[in-house]
């Protein structure tokens, strides 16, 4: 099983996503994720993903709703979406020398150059109505 992060801060200006630099695909942007740890809760394993991956830290909402993702055909592992709000940025972290950061406006994601899962994922963020327009 695998789990992922959609973290997001609020600013003077709107809502910020949190997407990181994959390193599968090196031009694409991605929401943290990884996998589950044997026996390891779901919340701790997207918190720790967070942090591995962008060094973020916060505190998970919706934690019994999260947004189920399927990938490409034939994955049979669906990733599970955690919206995290974040508390704390890191400017060290474990994958930092692997991965860039990039904190984006709602309204900013179209046009990126995203990975699949991100642009399926980034589709249902819009619909959450905690994230748009939430000034």
């Amino acid at each position: 099983m695998k789990v992922g992060a959609i973290a997001y801060r609020n600013t003077a200006s709107g809502v910020e996503i949190c997407l990181v630099s994959s390193r599968r695909h090196r031009d694409r942007l991605t929401f943290p994720k990884g996998i589950v740890k044997s026996g390891e809760p779901f919340v701790k394993a997207v918190k720790r993903e967070l942090f591995e991956e962008a060094g973020l830290r916060g505190s998970v909402k919706r934690k019994s709703r999260p947004i189920c993702f399927h990938g490409r055909p034939g994955e049979t592992d669906p990733v599970l979406y955690f919206l995290v709000e974040v508390k704390k940025v890191s400017r060290e972290w474990p994958e930092m020398d692997q991965r860039e950061r990039l904190f984006i406006g709602v309204e900013q994601l179209d046009g990126l150059s995203l990975s699949d899962g991100a642009k399926g994922i980034i589709k249902q963020v819009k619909k959450i109505t905690r994230l748009r327009n939430n000034r």
